[in-house]
């Protein structure tokens, strides 16, 4: 069997009849390359609903010609732009500033009296919230003066805890008043009764021998909280209020009267407490001084020789007249062996101490010094 032998030679020109359908079939691409270009020319993204979020699915489909990649840009969003006057999201935090009005009305008036507390200082606090590191303290927020009707209205915030303070004019007892939270637009209405400042005091103070007025004498106050003001004995360091002028006169301010005990104490006298309870109702109370008692002390050894750098001390409890109060005091011997107590508080019993530190002094040395008494102490080491 003869096997017929393909030619790679010259191919000859096509005959007119075989071009047709080559010519044809180009037509066709070009129409469907057209009609390709014309629906994909639609931006997908437009044609998606607008609920589709960050999270969702991208849809597929030859239709959406790379809108995965539209998606993924980010300044491209699909979700729609919220409405500015659409509510808030729940637990959303709020502008305090955007919420509207919130006020507290304070009425202030004198406890027992009804009558309006005229220019009385009131200021608005937030209390302190949190613990930790969350912890936030207590911060004013406003402070106004109550006008003539007692009455004062102050911008709150909404969803804080608040709280008011009020104060009478003159500095009287101060008055506190919980108020908790408020609502957005909410005006709540606090009233409060103030106690009036104690009335002043105009203090006399006399010498006991003379009857004559005691010029500079110190006049301190022992407030009830004594931490407050470093106050542990008597006669130490206490407030100092004033001083009597030359007429033996002071005028103390009425807080004075709120304090445990009034000290007074001038040079060459006892100094006197006095229970403040004492003088409720007296507008010009008068103190009588006493002349101080003194100590002259003197310390030799067995052979009578005096004793020098030697610490002798006078412990004082000061009874009911001051609170019970305990002080010392101390003297160190000269090369005479002699120390000296020039001014002691008299009518209270003191105990001398010469000896080794720590050792325990006995009660039945003790003896108490009459106005302007000289008591001489000798001791034996």
């Amino acid at each position: 069997m003869a096997i017929p032998s393909l030619a790679f030679g010259k191919i000859g020109p096509l005959k007119p009849p075989s071009r047709l359908p080559l010519i044809a079939a180009g037509l066709a691409g070009v129409l469907l390359i057209a009609a390709g270009l014309f629906l994909g020319g639609e931006d997908p993204a437009e044609s998606l609903p607008e609920t589709i979020g960050p999270g969702d699915a991208a849809p597929t489909g030859s239709a959406v010609g790379g809108a995965e990649e539209r998606l993924s840009q980010p300044k491209r969003s699909l979700k729609a732009a919220p409405s500015q006057d659409s509510a808030p999201a729940p637990g959303a935090r709020l502008n305090p500033a955007e919420m509207g009005p919130t006020s507290v009305v304070v009425q202030l008036a004198f406890k027992g009296e009804d009558t309006p507390a005229a220019g009385a200082q009131i200021s608005l606090w937030r209390e302190p919230t949190g613990e930790g590191a969350a912890f936030r303290p207590a911060r004013r927020l406003a402070q106004v003066e109550a006008d003539s009707q007692g009455l004062a209205s102050l911008s709150a915030v909404p969803a804080v805890p608040l709280e008011i303070y009020a104060q009478a004019p003159g500095a009287g007892p101060l008055a506190r008043q919980r108020i908790g939270t408020l609502e957005p637009e909410e005006t709540r209405t606090v009233r409060l009764e103030l106690e009036r400042p104690p009335a002043p005091m105009d203090l006399s103070v006399i010498a006991s021998d003379s009857g004559e007025p005691v010029p500079g004498a110190a006049i301190r106050v022992v407030m009830t909280d004594q931490a407050n003001l470093g106050i542990e004995e008597f006669p130490g360091s206490t407030k100092l209020v004033q001083r009597t002028d030359g007429a033996g006169s002071a005028s103390l301010p009425g807080p004075v009267r709120r304090g445990t005990w009034l000290i007074v104490d001038a040079a060459g006298f006892s100094p006197k407490a006095i229970d403040l309870r004492s003088l409720d109702g007296l507008a010009s109370p008068e103190v009588i001084l006493e002349r101080a008692g003194k100590v002259e002390a003197t310390v030799v050894d067995g052979a009578g020789k005096p004793l020098a750098d030697i610490e002798v001390q006078l412990f004082a409890r000061m009874g009911k007249s001051v609170g019970g109060l305990q002080t010392t005091f101390t003297a160190v011997t000269n090369r005479q062996g002699a120390a000296n107590f020039p001014r002691l508080p008299v009518g209270t019993p003191l105990v001398p101490h010469v000896g080794p530190v720590g050792e325990i002094p006995t009660l039945f040395d003790a003896f108490a010094l009459k106005p302007g008494e000289v008591h001489r102490l000798e001791v034996e080491l």
